[in-house]
């Protein structure tokens, strides 16, 4: 599972999540315009959530988001 969201802040988010064991960890790539993918190469930052026990695929989504949005949060203004 994968999702485009945005615009925040002027950023655009991909998140997606993958399986570890019994539970599921979120990754999350920033980008400055609307990407295609998650396989764009023009991101501006690539993070993973903060924890990686998540129970499903939209809960390690829905951290790696919150935590792309606190990164944005962090850079100067567009």
């Amino acid at each position: 599972m994968q999702r485009i969201t945005g615009p925040y802040n002027g950023y655009f988010i991909v998140a997606k999540a993958f399986r570890i064991g019994n539970a599921w960890m979120g990754e999350a790539q920033i980008f400055p315009n609307r990407p295609e993918s998650f396989d764009d190469t023009n991101w501006v930052a690539k993070l993973g959530g903060d924890w990686s026990n998540a129970l499903s695929e939209l809960d390690a989504i829905e951290n790696a988001e919150r935590v792309s949005r606190e990164r944005i949060e962090q850079f100067p203004p567009t």
